[in-house]
């Protein structure tokens, strides 16, 4: 069914049938949302795309709200729009009306900004359980807000972030501004279990974060880093698998890796090159923690496993008790670095122990 106005949209949507697609005619929809709130099935999900690819721009306060099972969004582009606060896209009707089995793919999010950066509001907002972003494209964004969000309810909700293209924030100096944010502190000890892989970050500057992990059991693989003013941080949480990821520096730029916080993490197979940063902005750096932390602040590194990477043109391979002060003053605890290649060092200090000695094998 083919609908060009929203009233059109609304009616048909409410009406829709497992294995329907709808789709929005060709043209700008100027301050439009959109509420995809329907049923399909996992062998007949309802697809809401465009006419043509590329050919439907939504656009000034524009937004998408997707809340049912078996939903699947094709093909849209939210373009030179801005909203003055909550989401360009929300995986939920309510507070307590989620979506599940959702699907966001091949949709475009480009410089969808308001005219003050310290206007917050997130791109996409991930809610509900076993939901996909995937193949999208999203660049541009330049205020506060990570651009896109995992939500959690106390269970695990298996999220899937795969095939995505993020690229050109600028630094915004200040907290708020990462591209991928996984929890919140509040909530840091729930699983999430959320995979985040074959996605490419280029030029992803706002923050010291490009990816915040702030849950458990979260898996980033097979993803590529480049030119970015930052790295991924394993924030909060524990268990958390990193592999099998390329991060590639830049010159003039603090290019940093993967910062480890909490326990248990598992480091390996990838590969870091020509990356200019040091300390927490490392190849590979671990923080001290603080004793009897509270949810906000640095756990201690416990039991990290830091194996089979490669580490070429760096300025620092490996920081360890990054952080050290009054405060944080507990030093990584029964961590292994094994097997992992460094070669062509450029800085000074390739390995920084910020305690010496500390528990490490190696």
């Amino acid at each position: 069914t083919l609908v060009d106005d929203k009233s059109s949209f609304d009616a048909v949507v409410s009406s829709a049938s497992p294995g329907d697609t709808i789709k929005l005619k060709n043209g700008t929809w100027t301050n439009t949302t959109l509420g995809f709130y329907a049923n399909g099935t996992e062998n007949n999900p309802i697809v809401v795309t465009a006419q043509t690819a590329g050919e439907v721009i939504l656009t000034g306060t524009s937004r998408l709200e997707i809340y049912g099972k078996y939903l699947e969004v094709h093909n849209l582009d939210f373009k030179n729009g801005a909203l003055s606060s909550g989401h360009v896209v929300e995986f939920r009707k309510g507070s307590s009306e989620l979506a599940e089995n959702c699907r966001l793919s091949n949709c475009r999010i480009l410089n969808y900004n308001p005219t003050s950066d310290d206007t917050e509001y997130k791109w996409i907002s991930l809610f509900g359980k076993n939901n996909r972003v995937d193949h999208c494209t999203f660049s541009g964004k330049n205020h506060e807000g990570a651009l896109l969000v995992v939500w959690l309810n106390g269970t695990a909700n298996y999220h899937q972030i795969d095939h995505n293209y993020f690229s050109d924030i600028p630094r915004l100096d200040r907290n708020g501004a990462e591209t991928i944010r996984i929890g919140t502190s509040t909530n840091s000890m729930t699983e999430s279990r959320t995979i985040v892989e074959h996605n490419v970050f280029e030029k992803c500057d706002g923050e010291l974060e490009i990816i915040s992990n702030k849950s458990g059991f979260n898996i980033y693989r097979y993803n590529t880093f480049i030119n970015n003013d930052g790295g991924l941080t394993l924030r909060h949480g524990n268990d958390c698998e990193v592999y099998g990821n390329f991060f590639f520096g830049a010159s003039g730029k603090s290019c940093g890796g993967v910062r480890i916080i909490g326990e248990r993490h598992r480091v390996y197979n990838n590969y870091f090159q020509d990356l200019e940063g040091t300390s927490t902005r490392a190849a590979i750096s671990a923080m001290n923690g603080v004793l009897n932390s509270p949810l906000s602040r640095y756990f201690q590194v416990k039991d990290a496993e830091i194996v089979h990477n490669t580490i070429v043109s760096c300025k620092q391979a490996f920081a360890f008790g990054v952080g050290k002060n009054d405060e944080l003053s507990l030093p990584p605890l029964n961590c292994v670095v094994a097997n992992n290649v460094v070669d062509k060092m450029t800085g000074n200090d390739p390995i920084d122990y910020i305690d010496d000695p500390i528990d490490l094998s190696y």
